[in-house]
This record gives C-alpha cells, sequence and structure tokens, in this order.
C-alpha cells in the first residue's frame, strides 16, 4: 500500500485550493488519519552523513531554497530560542550566525526583527567575504538591510531598504508589508500595514535597490505588469509579487506575479533585465509553482501548461519554448523546492501519508533519479509554521543543506557523500 498521494487526492488539493478555509480544515484532518496509518518507526533515514548547524537549543535554520549558506567554510544561519511553531513577533528577534566547518567557531552578528520561518531574514552571501540579512531601523519605522563582514566580523554597511535578492553592488527588493498582509508566510509582520495601500499600484512593484549609494527607484509597477499582461481575472483583485531570482551572471532576473479574486489565486511567472527593461510573461495558465535558474537562458521550475498540465519545465528565454522534464520519473511528486547545479537537480516533497519529506537528486541528462533521504515533520508544524527540506547543492555536489524538524525542532543539517 503506498503512502504517496494518488491522483484523486491530489486531484481534490486542487479544487478545494478554490476554497482555502475549507482545503485548510479538510487537510489537517486528513493528514492526521493518513500518520496514524502509515507512520514509519523512524524519524530520518539516508546514506549521507548528517551534522546538525548548530546545538539543540536554540533551534536553527537558513531559509529558502534558492541560496546556499556555505562559502569559503562558513555557514549562515538564523537561531531562534522561543519556539518555531508559533508566529513569528516582533517581540522575539532572530539571532543572525555564522559557524566554521573546520573549526567549529561559531559568530553571532546581532539579532533582526523582519524575518519569517520560510525565507528568514534574506539572509545571503553578498561575495565570499561578506553578506546581507533585512532587520528594522534603529526608530523601528521601516525595514533595512545590513552588510557584514565575515572576516572582520564587523558591519560593513546599513542600507535604509530592504533586500529580497542581490549580485554584487546592487539588489532586488518589494515591499514585505504588502507580503505580510497577503502571504503572512513570506512577508514581515513586525511593522504595521494599511490595507487600503493594496490598492496603490502605480507606485508599488520591483525595486532596485544600490547598495553603493543607499538609494532606490522603482523599476516595474504592478500597473505596468496589469496593463501590459492583462487577464479578467485581474480586475479588482489583490496583487503581489514575489520569489524574486537574480540570473546567474546578474542581467536578468524572474519573479512571480500572483492575484487573489474572490479568493482564488492565479500565477504568471515574468522575467526582465535587472533595469525593468524587457519585461516578458513565460507562463500564464494559472499556476507557477518553484523556479530555479538552470542558466541564464533556461528557467527550471513547476508550472502549469495547456498542453500538459502541472509538471516541471525547462524555459527557453529564447524562445519561451517549455519542454516537460522528467515525464514518469519526476513529475508526479508535486511542487517540491529545486536546486540546480550544473546538470544534477536536488529537490524536495512535501510530507506524504507517513509524513515524511523525501530528497531526491535528478540527472537532466541520464534521466537518473537517487533518492538521498526521507526526514519526518511533525503534525505539529503545518500551514505557516510548517519546516520545508528547501534543500541546496553545493557545485562539487558533494554537499547538501537542508532545514528540517525530524528531531522534533526545527534545525539547519549539513549532509555529505560517504
Amino acid at each position: 500500500m503506498s503512502n504517496r498521494f494518488n491522483h484523486i487526492e491530489n486531484w481534490a488539493a486542487s479544487f478545494l485550493s478554490r476554497l482555502p478555509g475549507l482545503k485548510r480544515f479538510a487537510k489537517q484532518h486528513y493528514q492526521r488519519a493518513n500518520y496514524y496509518l502509515y507512520r514509519k518507526n523512524y524519524n530520518f533515514k539516508t546514506d549521507w552523513e548528517i551534522q546538525k548547524i548548530g546545538s539543540d537549543n536554540p533551534e536553527t535554520f537558513f531559509g529558502y531554497y534558492d541560496k546556499f549558506p556555505e562559502q569559503n567554510d562558513w555557514v549562515l544561519f538564523h537561531s531562534f530560542n522561543n519556539g518555531t511553531k508559533k508566529k513569528p513577533s516582533g517581540q522575539f528577534p532572530i539571532g543572525i550566525s555564522a559557524y566554521h566547518v573546520s573549526s567549529g567557531e561559531t559568530r553571532d552578528f546581532g539579532k533582526s526583527h523582519a524575518y519569517n520561518w520560510q525565507q528568514g531574514s534574506r539572509l545571503q552571501w553578498v561575495d565570499e567575504k561578506s553578506f546581507i540579512f533585512n532587520d528594522v531601523s534603529v526608530d523601528k519605522q521601516h525595514y533595512i538591510s545590513k552588510v557584514y563582514s565575515i572576516e572582520k566580523d564587523k558591519l560593513l554597511a546599513q542600507t535604509d531598504f530592504p533586500i529580497y535578492d542581490c549580485h554584487s553592488d546592487f539588489a532586488l527588493s518589494l515591499s514585505f508589508k504588502r507580503l505580510a498582509a497577503l502571504n503572512s508566510d513570506y512577508g514581515y509582520t513586525f511593522l504595521p500595514f494599511d490595507n487600503t495601500e493594496l490598492n496603490d499600484l502605480d507606485n508599488d512593484g520591483i525595486i532596485y535597490v544600490d547598495l553603493k549609494n543607499n538609494s532606490k527607484h522603482l523599476i516595474i509597477s504592478f500597473s505596468e505588469v496589469i496593463d501590459q499582461f492583462g487577464q479578467p481575472t485581474m480586475k479588482h483583485a489583490k496583487h503581489k509579487f514575489n520569489h524574486i531570482m537574480i540570473s546567474p551572471d546578474g542581467k536578468q532576473f524572474m519573479f512571480i506575479h500572483r492575484w487573489y479574486q474572490k479568493g482564488i489565486k492565479y500565477d504568471s511567472l515574468m522575467v526582465a533585465n535587472c533595469d525593468g527593461t524587457n519585461l516578458r510573461c513565460l507562463a500564464d495558465d494559472g499556476m507557477v509553482s518553484h523556479c530555479f535558474w538552470k542558466n541564464n537562458a533556461g528557467i527550471f521550475g513547476y508550472l502549469r501548461s495547456q498542453e500538459n498540465g502541472n509538471s516541471f519545465y525547462l524555459i527557453d528565454l529564447n524562445t519561451g519554448a517549455k519542454q516537460a522534464v522528467g515525464v514518469g520519473k519526476i513529475d508526479g511528486f508535486g511542487d517540491g523546492h529545486p536546486y540546480i547545479s550544473g546538470n544534477k537537480i536536488l529537490f524536495d516533497t512535501y510530507p506524504n501519508k507517513s509524513r515524511m519529506q523525501e530528497l531526491y537528486l535528478y540527472d537532466l541528462e541520464t534521466d537518473e533519479l537517487d533518492k538521498i533521504g526521507e526526514f519526518f515533520e511533525p503534525l505539529g508544524y503545518h500551514e505557516s509554521f510548517r519546516c520545508d527540506l528547501h534543500p541546496r547543492l553545493s557545485a562539487d555536489k558533494n554537499t547538501i543543506y537542508i532545514d528540517s524538524v525530524h528531531e522534533g525542532r526545527r534545525h539547519l543539517y549539513r549532509l555529505t557523500n560517504k
């Protein structure tokens, strides 16, 4: 008897997505019933060596799957002392730290009030010697970002604006307050947000941040996207941009345009030059989930097409063509988080009926699929408190980082190939 969700169950989940309140109720009770029926007698299983980053207390995690946490033996991570099975609170900031793999040294770099459980504070490396993360200004009036030196162990710069993704001396950003208003999983809730601001589509959108000159300007507004790629469902809808990812060469970026019409969610995948020019829509068949840059001319992601339905696709930016990937091999796992290194795709799954999150490595050239491991997610971690594995793969394919709660607490783990 399989503990994977079948086509009927997946169809039901897709149908109920139009009724989020009913879906949430049905999902929690159905998962609980399945867990007691299919539960296993172990909490994790892998042939790779596994190392927990940090101690048992506090809890630790890195954040989203689009960034690799290690650079020159230093591993960036967040820490938290007050339990992560509740919504983030401005009363309790998270710690910003780095761990040295070879020496075992841990350095602390202060705290941040601008965070969530899925993406942390957008902690990421700027270059080999410095990293950046979001925080709140001293007067607690707006979100900012800070750049620290890992070598000098000190603050290098502070920018008056938060960042989402950065490349060299610039970053791209968006309204984290808008994200919080429409989906608290990815926004910051420390600062209040007036919901009437959701109606301002002319002065909000994708923001270019000059890290050297501490300046910003709007490069793509919601109005611009709606005017160029409007659909009937966008009328009187609530809009947000999310999941900005800059291309490896720093010349282009992708993002998801997501809008809500009468409680129904719609998605489009957009791409543009980093100055906001050459805006294009790559996918607009109603659903776009997790994506990753294959290279400067290709994007890999889980999305919907009218021809082949929901699946993993490789999109050619030069032609716009979508090629289904891993048909009959990986397309049945759902919208895992893909991290690409060369021709290897590392991706996770959502918890199956036994509450096991699975981790796989897929080879684009050979079509080979290897199971790296499975990790238990307790029932208490669900909705915005969930702990997706968010896997990241090193360039040499021998190191993997995941966030996991298989030991009952949220922690960052380093897996190495034996």
